[in-house]
């Protein structure tokens, strides 16, 4: 048993806050892109559709039985299962989830529940399964010079982590309609009438913003924002804006068709509250369908394009240049990104044609900054990163058994300090911890992540060695940036 994991490990990341107060000493380094490896879910081999994903990894969609639509749950720890139908109603499906599992949608007595359905709510229950809840809905509604139309039906769109729930209700004969919010108990609210005057598509996960078409708003202050059209590139016409995805900062994801009779009128563009419009991907060509969007709180972006990871300011193709060796002989599709940067999507395993609801792995090893020796001591910070909801595990390898030493945590910036016949890198003494190897010569503790402005710090452990001239052991150093 190393020595560190027990007792330090605990005491180290505490040490490491006391430095968040501290003023920013991230230098500019080029931040690594994640790598990923594929866990399965749940196999599937009948039409399915996944439509939604929460942060805490709950997946919901619908899949074709029997020719009926019924909507599904799946989780690592269950695998995939059917929601209960109320009585008398054939199909359904589930649209949305949030961290406590609860899941909305809709249900029809028919088969078709996108065109004729009404909206639903999924509840947990204490002993396990779901009960299922028809809200309350609309009789009519305000329809323009003729007066009230009648309501028929609509859909549960989205609900997130303050179990505020979303969705529209259904004039007579159409799907889509006037935004509505929905209570598992509790009359209903109109929120075109309270200025919303789109369709609502997304709702951000705790900050309660919706959006649908061009327009943003705040449920808890009702205002009302108008994101307009882009005007680039320049001299390019947009007559249509579809917002799709919305985090908690009002950065929405929108699909924008071009002014143009030819059928590939599509472009993905992200829109900040700041910046404004900026084109996903500069290089892409016009699509003829709209795709998938999704983003998360940390700026992160899928849509049709390619996958934008903000931090890094790097956009990839797909997640499959991203995959680890031991995974790459999946075939993944674009999924929902979380805030820890997991994903949960669909893939075919090509070694067996099999087709899997997934989620991905994220894997970041923090910069390696060299100067290992003497001995053969290795060290690595990998995991899913430092940042908010994310942790990583140093771990050393290649040292001798059971042998005494320290692990060093330097701020960058310093000189570099030659010792024993190696370096220790920007090595100032700003944390010096004891340490211990265990019978394999190894040592791992985990390192939470943490969220604000970015701290770089660097980590470097030495064990004696009597196999060495002078004694020591050296790791190579590694740079280790909290809040990113």
């Amino acid at each position: 048993m190393n020595r560190l994991s027990r007792r330090t490990s605990e005491l180290l990341p505490r040490l490491l806050l006391l430095f968040g107060a501290l003023p920013c000493f991230a230098a500019a380094v080029a931040a690594q892109l994640p790598s990923y490896s594929v866990r399965p879910i749940a196999s599937f081999s009948v039409t399915t559709s996944f439509r939604g994903a929460s942060e805490a990894g709950h997946v919901v969609g619908y899949q074709v039985l029997n020719g009926q639509i019924m909507p599904f749950l799946a989780t690592e720890a269950a695998g995939l299962s059917m929601l209960p139908l109320p009585a008398g109603y054939v199909s359904g499906f589930a649209q949305d989830v949030n961290s406590r599992g609860i899941i909305v949608g809709a249900v029809a007595q028919n088969g078709f529940p996108f065109d004729l359905g009404e909206p639903a709510i999924w509840l947990p229950q204490p002993g396990g399964g779901y009960s299922v809840v028809i809200p309350q809905q609309f009789t009519s509604m305000p329809g323009g010079p003729r007066g009230p139309l009648p309501i028929n039906g609509g859909m549960a769109v989205a609900i997130n982590d303050n179990d505020v729930i979303v969705g529209w209700s259904r004039y007579q004969g159409f799907q889509g309609g006037p935004s509505t919010r929905f209570f598992v108990s509790g009359a209903p609210v109109d929120l075109k009438a309270a200025g919303f005057q789109a369709t609502v598509t997304a709702l951000s996960d705790s900050t309660d913003l919706i959006v649908g078409d061009d327009l943003l708003m705040d449920l808890n202050s009702g205002v009302v924002t108008q994101l307009g059209r882009p005007n680039i590139p320049v001299g390019v016409n947009y007559t249509l804006v579809d917002a799709y995805a919305v985090n908690d900062a009002g950065q929405t994801i929108a699909a924008v068709r071009r002014a143009t009779s030819q059928p590939d009128a599509w472009l993905s563009f992200r829109h900040d509250p700041v910046g404004g419009w900026a084109l996903h991907d500069p290089n892409q060509l016009p699509y003829v369908f709209v795709g998938f969007y999704d983003n998360n709180d940390r700026g992160d972006v899928v849509a049709p394009g390619g996958v934008w990871f903000a931090a890094e300011q790097t956009l990839v193709q797909g997640f499959d240049a991203l995959l680890e060796p031991a995974s790459a002989h999946w075939d993944t599709s674009l999924g929902f990104l979380t805030d820890s940067r997991h994903v949960y999507t669909t893939a075919i395993d090509t070694n067996t044609g099999q087709h899997w609801i997934v989620v991905l792995e994220p894997k970041v090893c923090q910069q390696d900054l060299g100067s290992q020796g003497p001995g053969n001591a290795q060290a690595t910070l990998c995991g899913t990163g430092l940042g908010p909801q994310q942790q990583s595990d140093y771990r050393v390898s290649q040292a001798p058994s059971n042998a005494a030493g320290f692990v060093a945590v330097s701020l960058p910036g310093s000189p570099d300090l030659p010792w024993l016949g190696g370096t220790l890198v920007s090595f100032n003494g700003l944390i010096v911890v004891p340490a211990q190897t265990d019978a394999a010569g190894s040592l791992s503790f985990t390192l939470a992540g943490s969220a604000g402005q970015p701290l770089d710090t660097v980590f470097q452990a030495a064990f004696l060695d009597a196999a060495v001239p002078t004694g020591v052991t050296i790791t190579n150093a590694v740079r280790a940036r909290f809040g990113l």
